[in-house]
């Protein structure tokens, strides 16, 4: 996957004011010791989505745990005032019949929040959400849980030790003798540099626990490396590849990157783009997107390293820091000024943070709802009927081209035509025109695909789904109705309010769920396909 911003569906372009005022729900605040952090970040967010043309309602959690909701757009003039506003019920604001949001953005730091309790509470209210899922979330969170998967996965990183509740904790000399004469302690669920003692001599063991433990009852100790702090950002869902920012550099202003040097005055900026070589640019970042995949990320990540040795060539080492899910949204911040500096403004960027969330609802959604009864005869294959949608790889044009053909060859008096056959089959040139994904059942097998498009000329509003196939012996299983659900909410996502239904009699069922997913009929130039013979059958097998 290469950098170009255009190479991943549903974040090439900002459309929030084209999704015609989708209901953004951002919560910021919390009962962790990085509230103040997570106002300032939310704030700004909030901003950001209602410059973008998102509806808002902006949600505070205060310190002792007490929800409260802004009625009406926010008064950007001035500082919020949350304490002020009337308390709410966090499962009514995401389930409440009139006014529920699309889209939740929790901008929380620490715990509980950014560990994934909240997009949890997101996801059983079936609202879309900003960012990695509960375990993603969890696994980030948690330092000595990133670390073990780390570990299992082969990716370098500073030499740690974790210590848990019920376990004995080991004294200086054993930390000295196993990670070297300095280290650093820190809570292992918290961030913002809360919490994180630096030790260079037994006098500070004893405080530098008893801090750490003050916060959280999981507590990581990591060896001092001498190194450069890189951060790269990616943007973008598992399923569909990683967009990485420009790279960025922290030089503290003291022995380490503390809270006074992240928030206080005359806090270290980082260096953005980082002064390093564009080989070692691309290091980073490659770096980056493996990272984020190991750990599940989804929507969102920063990425901190450490490079250790030269800057340049194949000398120096990157070891991995830590990974934020939700990294701070202040003007200060790091992560939007590396995307401002990649070329997406805070807006933007905020907006595709919402696509892709909305997007990777609707994929799940298609994944766990109940989208057909199978049948239970004897003539069904063994093995599950589950379905997953996908887009469509190189591996598998083969598959889609048989299934196109043969779906036009069940059309009812259908000539032999061999030519248009082979057309039919020619999967590498048609995904140049068309997006292409493919249904599998729970055995891997490819049992339907579709291909859809944005009309040329509409500025991403009109969607067209065209080319559906369906194997005939998944007949019962849903899988031309999970296929167009698939494809409707990834245009949905996008910006699509319009359809282009092609073929009245073939898209006879198609139509129904047109409707229910609210789209609007677009003006058809071709109700007689121009390209080949009708497919009457379609329907049948949704």
């Amino acid at each position: 996957m290469g950098d170009d911003t255009h190479s991943i569906p549903g974040v090439e372009t900002g459309r929030g004011a084209e999704r015609g005022g989708a209901r953004a729900l951002v919560v910021f605040g919390g009962r962790s010791a990085e509230h103040e952090v997570s106002v300032a970040s939310g704030w700004a967010v909030a901003h950001g989505l209602s410059d973008a043309g998102y509806e808002l309602v902006v949600a505070h959690i205060a310190r002792d745990g007490t929800w409260r909701a802004s009625g009406g757009e926010p008064d950007w003039s001035n500082p919020p005032n949350p304490l002020a506003w009337p308390t709410a019920n966090p499962w009514s604001l995401l389930t409440q019949p009139e006014g529920a949001p699309d889209v939740l953005m929790a901008v929380l730091h620490g715990p509980p929040g950014e560990d994934g309790v909240i997009v949890a509470l997101a996801q059983l209210a079936g609202v879309a959400y900003v960012g990695s899922g509960l375990l993603g979330s969890a696994l980030c969170m948690d330092k000595t849980l990133t670390r073990e998967v780390l570990d299992a996965r082969g990716l370098a990183q500073t030499p740690w030790l974790g210590l848990h509740p019920g376990d004995a904790v080991p004294s200086l000399a054993d930390v000295v003798e196993r990670l070297g004469a300095t280290v650093f302690v820190k809570p292992a669920n918290l961030g913002s540099s809360i919490g994180i003692s630096r030790v260079a001599d037994p006098a500070a063991w004893e405080d530098a626990l008893e801090q750490a433990f003050g916060y959280d009852d999981t507590v990581i100790v990591e060896a001092e490396v001498e190194g450069r702090e890189v951060s790269v950002s990616v943007l973008g869902n598992r399923s569909e590849g990683f967009l990485v920012s420009e790279t960025s550099e922290t030089t503290p202003n003291h022995r380490f990157l503390d809270y006074a040097d992240k928030y206080g005055r005359g806090a270290a900026m980082a260096h953005v783009p980082a002064p390093v070589t564009p080989e070692l640019s691309e290091r980073v970042k490659a770096h980056g997107r493996k990272v984020a995949r190991a750990l599940r990320v989804d929507g969102l990540a920063r990425v901190d390293l450490f490079l250790v040795g030269a800057d340049s060539g194949g000398t120096s080492t990157l070891l991995v820091n830590e990974v934020n899910t939700m990294p701070g949204f202040t003007a200060e911040s790091t992560f939007p000024r590396m995307w401002a500096a990649s070329g997406v403004q805070f807006p933007e960027l905020v907006d595709r943070l919402c696509a892709l969330a909305l997007r990777r609802h609707g994929q799940r959604s298609v994944r766990t709802d109940p989208i057909g009864a199978a049948t239970s005869n004897d003539a069904t294959p063994p093995g599950p009927h589950a379905l997953t949608i996908r887009a469509a790889t190189e591996d598998h044009w083969v598959r889609i081209g048989e299934l196109t053909v043969a779906a036009y060859s069940r059309v009812p008096g259908r000539p032999h035509l061999p030519d248009y056959d082979r057309e039919l089959a020619d999967t590498a040139t048609r995904a140049q025109r068309l997006t292409l994904v493919v249904a599998e059942n729970g055995r891997g097998e490819v049992v339907g695909t579709l291909g859809y498009y944005f009309v040329p000329g509409t500025n991403g509003r009109v969607g067209r789904a065209r080319q559906i196939a369906v194997d005939p012996t998944a007949q019962g299983l849903g899988v031309g109705r999970a296929l167009l659900e698939w494809a409707m909410a990834r245009l949905q996502a996008d910006g699509a309010s319009e359809m282009l239904q092609r073929t009245a009699e073939y898209m006879q069922a198609a139509q129904a769920l047109y409707r229910a997913a609210g789209f609007v009929r677009a003006p058809e130039w071709d109700e007689v396909q121009d390209d080949g013979p009708t497919l009457l059958g379609f329907h049948r097998y949704l």
